[in-house]
C-alpha cells in the first residue's frame, strides 16, 4: 500500500485512503506531506506532485535502484513509480505507452518530465536504447 516507509506523521501517502473524502481534507493531507518534505501523493495510481520550488534530493541512483523493476505501492509515492510502471507497460505491450503531466504555469511541468526521463534513461541499459529512441 502507498506508504511503505512512511509513518502516520506523514498523512496519507495515497488520497484514496483518507477517512473523510472532501476538499479541505485533501488540502490538508497534501499540506501535512508537504511540510514533511513529502512532495508525491497517490490518488489511485495518478501521482500529485507539489512544486517544492527548491532543489530535493529525491532522484539520485539509490531512488532509482528502490523503485527499478518494483509495483507502485511497493514504495512510497514518487514520480519514479509512475515511470517504472509506464516503462513495463511499455514492455510487456510492445508498444507505446505516455505519461500525462498537467498542471498550471510554473506548476513544474518541465521539471517532471526531466526527471521521467532522467529515470527512463537510468533504467535503460544499452541494448534497451531502441526503446528509449521511439
Amino acid at each position: 500500500m502507498a506508504g511503505i516507509d512512511e509513518g502516520p506523521e506523514f498523512g496519507k501517502g495515497d488520497f484514496v485512503l483518507l477517512d473523510e473524502i472532501s476538499e479541505d481534507m485533501f488540502m490538508q493531507n497534501l499540506k501535512l506531506r508537504f511540510q514533511k518534505g513529502k512532495i508525491y501523493t497517490y490518488i489511485g495510481e495518478v501521482v500529485v506532485s507539489v512544486n517544492p520550488y527548491r532543489t530535493v534530493d529525491i532522484y539520485g541512483q539509490d531512488v532509482v535502484e528502490n523503485y527499478k523493476g518494483r509495483e507502485i505501492y511497493e514504495r512510497p509515492p514518487h514520480i519514479f513509480a509512475i515511470a517504472d510502471a509506464a516503462y513495463k507497460t511499455m514492455r510487456r505491450r510492445a508498444q507505446d505507452t505516455c505519461i500525462v503531466i498537467s498542471g498550471e504555469s510554473g506548476a513544474g511541468k518541465t521539471e517532471a518530465s526531466k526527471v521521467i526521463m532522467r529515470y527512463m534513461a537510468a533504467i535503460t541499459h544499452a541494448s534497451g536504447q531502441n526503446e528509449i529512441n521511439r
